[in-house]
């Protein structure tokens, strides 16, 4: 029933019943068996605005990137930076959001978000895919830097739209935070880029005091970074 939209639509559907392994998982069982040139990962809750075609026409053999993500208040969300190149001040003020691979400095500092994120086959196989020490949340993030350390801009796709309301696979808000915060710690993990962790602690010191989601946040941090590496590594 679910996929029966995609079926009405004319796509060939192919359901692969699994252990719930994470997100990255998930995309790589998928990837192993697509016959086409390109690789669409696309988050179940989204709903397209506009025709794909762009998309379609577009075989570059290097391209990777996105479309206009919107969510429900209408702002966009389709890149964003790398986390080890956030400061505190720029989380403070929430400026990594709204880059776009045409700016002469952000440019090959962003990652695709990956609630629709497009990669050429033959490419996503050359970086190794995506990391399945992720569960959920950062590893599009891992991927695309690995991308980007190859070299390969992303590419933006402004007249192809899709709306991701968010949120779609969260249980509580409290899980959720946690989970973000098993990927944060992993992506910190995986890269080395250990200054991302300096910088959380100080925003999350800043804003606890005077926000409940940032203290809740604050306490998770805590716990999850007293944890053994193996634990945060659990599948929540």
């Amino acid at each position: 029933e679910l996929f029966a939209p995609l079926r009405a639509a004319g796509y060939r559907v192919t359901l692969i019943e699994a252990e719930n392994r994470g997100f990255g998982h998930g995309c790589n069982a998928g990837a192993a068996i697509a016959a086409g040139d390109a690789l669409i990962f696309a988050n179940p809750d989204i709903e397209f605005l506009t025709s794909l075609e762009p998309v379609l026409a577009d075989q570059r053999p290097d391209r990777w990137g996105t479309v206009t993500q919107r969510d429900g208040r209408g702002r966009t969300h389709a890149f964003n930076v790398l986390p080890e190149h956030w400061s505190v001040i720029g989380s403070l003020r929430r400026a990594y959001q709204h880059r776009f691979p045409d700016h002469p400095y952000w440019g090959n500092k962003l990652y695709a978000v990956g609630a629709f994120l497009i990669v050429q086959r033959a490419l996503s196989h050359a970086v190794g895919g995506f990391d399945e020490g992720f569960f959920m949340y950062y590893e599009e993030a891992e991927l695309c830097r690995r991308l980007q350390m190859q070299n390969h801009r992303p590419v933006h796709y402004p007249q192809v739209e899709i709306l991701h309301a968010a949120f779609g696979s969260a249980t509580s808000f409290e899980r959720t935070l946690a989970q973000e915060t098993q990927g944060f710690l992993t992506y910190a993990r995986v890269t080395g880029a250990s200054s991302m962790i300096r910088v959380r602690k100080i925003v999350l010191a800043l804003t606890a005091p005077v926000s409940k989601g940032a203290s809740l946040q604050q306490r998770i941090f805590r716990q999850a970074l007293h944890s053994p590496p193996d634990a945060q590594r659990k599948a929540p």
